[in-house]
């Protein structure tokens, strides 16, 4: 009996030993994972914005569809969305509940979906409001321009910047095609 009491005490502490080694490990590769910690998100798509309840309403563009002037290249404008930003709160690693990752941040995220002809990168959209080129937005998607702002412009106008064909410039001496004007509709 006394020897099977030994061995059940050593299994248990042994199976204590490897249950802390498996949390701080798992403690540890969640931490270390963090590769972007409480930075600002957008969702994937209109439909799981209004799911999660961080939509708040659109922007409509006075022209829906237009081809590059510079470039052979077809333009369509989809939706133009808003929500609140928000991000993940990453200080709790155990939790698996979603509403408690998600925290709500000051602003919001403007998403202009667009659909392009190419697979190339012809063009960019250089947000102007009150005639003052906004370059604190740069990149664009393959199907969307993310913006953020901590206030929603009531108009604002999106100048379209094409690539230049002349090889020898290309991105280095972009060509101003165009302007959108935005105008916000609706704002919940």
């Amino acid at each position: 009996m006394n020897r099977n009491l030994k061995i059940l005490f050593i299994t248990l502490i042994s199976l204590s030993f490897l249950g802390l080694i498996y949390y701080y490990g798992t403690l540890f590769l969640c931490q270390a994972s963090d590769k972007c910690k409480n930075c600002d998100q957008t969702s994937i798509s209109e439909k799981e914005s209004k799911a999660n309840k961080f939509y708040a309403g659109y922007y409509t563009c006075d022209v829906s569809k237009f081809n590059l002037k510079y470039n052979t290249e077809k333009i369509e404008i989809g939706n133009i969305w808003i929500e609140k930003v928000w991000r993940y709160n990453t200080d709790d690693c155990f939790s698996n509940d979603y509403n408690t990752k998600v925290v709500n941040n000051h602003g919001y995220n403007i998403v202009i979906d667009f659909k392009k002809s190419t697979d190339e990168f012809l063009f960019d959209f250089i947000p102007l409001i009150n005639n003052i080129k906004d370059n604190t937005n740069g990149g664009i998607e393959d199907r969307r321009k993310t913006l953020r702002y901590r206030k929603l412009p009531k108009e604002m106008k999106f100048i379209v910047v094409e690539r230049n064909p002349d090889m020898n410039f290309g991105w280095t001496n972009e060509i101003v095609s165009d302007t959108l004007t935005l105008k916000l509709i609706k704002n919940e």
